[in-house]
């Protein structure tokens, strides 16, 4: 990747003589010093606030019970929706139904009330349950992969947010092709964790990587 110029597209004007690597040294070691000054609050994105609209293969009633947690969830009301949340996943495993979704969407309103702990918890159960009815390569997988990463990297679990990202990784490449671009919020998450754990030079291959599947596309 020596020698490839930045492209004008991700912002970098196009007389800039920076190679990606050069670019990337001196705004990851910026990224570094706000990461530990103000971790574990940078990458506290989206993702965990982002709660799918319906919930799939359920009934009406659990439905209205998903749409009342959603208008708690954006009062930031998070005990009330929590408690819709619980009740949510309680109906889909009495109908032997698959409560993966229900159990991140749980998960993602603990995270949110603080409770990093019990969500990573819940999230594992999101995965386990996803497992069992979908098999351990299904790609309904990734997000809850991901997003347990990204709660394991909040708390300082940094070898074990790893283990969960590249594992989400992994089902990107044999879904969708190693150089899919649905890898990029992972890339992101893991680059976070390389600042973290201040490795720069692995903070700088992982962008590489991303950049590449950018270009390529």
């Amino acid at each position: 990747m020596e020698g490839c110029k930045i492209r004008p597209q991700i912002g970098v004007t196009q007389h800039m003589n920076l190679t990606f690597r050069e670019y990337c040294r001196r705004i990851f070691t910026l990224l570094a010093l706000l990461l530990f000054a103000f971790a574990p609050g940078i990458g506290w994105s989206g993702t965990l606030t982002r709660i799918n609209p319906e919930l799939t293969a359920v009934d009406g009633d659990t439905q209205a019970l998903h749409q009342q947690m959603l208008a708690q969830n954006a009062e930031r009301n998070y005990a009330s929706a929590i408690d819709a949340a619980q009740s949510i996943v309680g109906q889909i495993e009495s109908r032997q139904g698959n409560p993966a979704e229900a159990y991140l969407n749980l998960g993602l309103l603990q995270a949110a009330a603080g409770d990093l702990a019990t969500a990573i918890e819940t999230v594992g159960r999101s995965i386990e349950a996803g497992e069992a009815h979908g098999g351990g390569v299904d790609p309904g997988l990734i997000r809850a992969l991901e997003v347990k990463g990204l709660l394991l990297r909040l708390t300082g679990k940094l070898d074990d947010a790893t283990l969960a990202l590249r594992r989400a990784q992994h089902l990107v490449h044999r879904s969708f092709g190693v150089n899919s671009t649905e890898q990029q919020d992972i890339l992101d998450q893991l680059t976070l964790v390389q600042l973290q754990a201040r490795d720069v030079e692995g903070a700088i291959a992982q962008q590489e990587f991303s950049y590449r599947t950018f270009v390529d596309q």
